[in-house]
């Protein structure tokens, strides 16, 4: 698992199918949060969304009482 996590260290945005294994979510609930209006880590860049990983990890961190 810590091997899966570390290899998004470098990156600073996440794809669908990143986003899945990184959070340990299924495809269409990762869309679903991805597409919401007010979604802070969104990145759309050709038509493809992606999570800006940084500003993810901080809502993380800010809305789990860490």
């Amino acid at each position: 698992q810590n091997k899966k996590i570390n290899r998004y260290n470098n990156k600073k945005l996440l794809s669908v199918t990143d986003l899945c294994e990184y959070l340990g979510m299924g495809k269409t609930t990762i869309r679903k949060m991805l597409s919401e209006p007010n979604c802070p880590y969104v990145c759309r860049i050709n038509g493809r969304v992606f999570a800006n990983k940084t500003i993810l990890d901080k809502y993380i961190d800010q809305n789990t009482g860490r």
